[in-house]
């Protein structure tokens, strides 16, 4: 609804999500499919190539994970 309700990020934007995200899997999973809905939606509403998302399965919610993945944000 946040996104729905908000202007478009200027510039690019970088979205992704690990797999790992909580102990928890319905909670890791959620946080997916939330990830995932917020990146369609922008590529709706005309983010296009602006946008880009990864799903990273083994990934964790830590600074590590987020380290690892840098370069390409890069």
């Amino acid at each position: 609804r946040q996104a729905a309700a908000s202007p478009l990020p200027a510039g690019r934007v970088w979205l992704d999500v690990g797999g790992r995200e909580s102990d928890d899997p319905a909670r890791a999973e959620a946080y997916r499919q939330d990830t995932e809905r917020l990146a369609e939606h922008w590529r709706a509403r005309g983010m296009g190539e602006r946008l880009h998302f990864l799903h990273d399965p083994q990934a964790i919610h830590h600074e590590s994970a987020w380290r690892a993945r840098l370069p390409s944000v890069l």
